[in-house]
């Protein structure tokens, strides 16, 4: 739901570790280390991944694991979430 692979994501590292259900000592180090390679930046809640394939390699993911099928539904969220990104970028 990434608009040119840019997301709000109104989360401290607090708070993703436990969504993640690590401490935030690994959870920054992974930050970390996603930044030092160039694999995504986190700013003011805002999220972008400039090297997207480069990320998927390096976690290993793969895309037939996730069976979703685009619909108009998620255009329209797709639209509202680059509204939300800019809003959250000029603040």
């Amino acid at each position: 739901m990434a608009v040119d692979n840019v997301y709000p994501l109104p989360l401290t590292q607090a708070g993703l570790a436990d969504a993640a259900g690590v401490s935030p000592v690994p959870a920054n180090r992974t930050l970390q280390q996603m930044r030092a390679e160039g694999f995504a930046t986190f700013e003011r809640g805002v999220v972008s991944v400039p090297d997207a394939p480069g990320l998927r390699q390096a976690a290993g993911f793969e895309a037939d694991y996730v069976h979703l099928i685009r619909s108009e539904r998620d255009s329209d969220v797709s639209s509202r979430a680059g509204h939300l990104i800019q809003s959250v970028s000029r603040n």
